[in-house]
């Protein structure tokens, strides 16, 4: 009976990874274990690489906020300067 659920733990194996998950349900973990630790290092690669990515756009979302904030404050000091 309990063969009828997944559980979120395999749930969460398979949106990891699915060859890893499909290797485990076939029981060929251990055989598989050097390709298991090189593809566990290149999903680390990639999450650093997102990591990076999204601190990149998060510093150009400040930026360009800020450059609009400046560009509304020199529009202000124009205007007032010009009375």
């Amino acid at each position: 009976m309990q063969d009828q659920y997944i559980s979120a733990k395999e749930v969460a194996e398979f949106l990891y990874c699915e060859r890893a998950w499909w290797y485990r349900l076939q029981g060929k973990v251990d055989e598989n274990a050097p390709l298991m630790r090189a593809g566990a290092k290149k999903h680390d690669a990639i999450a650093a690489q997102v990591t990076q990515m999204e601190q990149r756009r998060t510093l150009s979302h400040s930026l360009l906020w800020l450059g609009a904030v400046l560009f509304v404050i020199v529009c202000i000091l124009f205007v007032l300067a010009s009375r």
